[in-house]
């Protein structure tokens, strides 16, 4: 039952940005793994950038008037489909997880910014040399 519930909430990275696009207020949250917390160069643009296991601390800092999407930097969609149910079990209506996560996002060329807030290149960045 738990997959149906999946298939029914979860979003695209192409759906996230014609959202966007749209003009409709997204807030996204970029939930990171607590271990890989020091390794990431960057964020999803204007996201709430949260470790998993400190969600709880940061409630308060996600708003229940916009459409909220989990935006997961990691392997596999679990954790922000975990994130998402936990949201609406507490009294979030409109929140989603993004399938394929934080590189679905970077793939779509959707905007990002370093973790010092300036903005950086649309598109994905592949740090090989070229």
């Amino acid at each position: 039952m738990a997959k149906l519930l999946t298939e029914q909430f979860e979003i695209t990275a192409d759906d996230l940005k014609s959202r966007m696009k749209s003009g409709k207020p997204v807030f996204l949250v970029n939930l990171r793994h607590h271990g890989d917390w020091d390794v990431g160069l960057i964020k999803a643009r204007g996201a709430l950038r949260v470790a998993d296991d400190e969600l709880e601390q940061h409630l308060g800092e996600i708003p229940h008037d916009q459409e909220i999407v989990i935006c997961y930097l990691g392997p596999g969609d679990r954790p922000s489909v975990e994130v998402a149910q936990m949201l609406q079990r507490k009294g979030w209506r409109d929140v989603h997880p993004l399938k394929g996560g934080f590189s679905a996002y970077l793939d779509a060329g959707l905007p990002v910014e370093d973790l010092k807030g300036r903005s950086v290149a649309k598109k994905r960045m592949l740090l090989s040399g070229a």
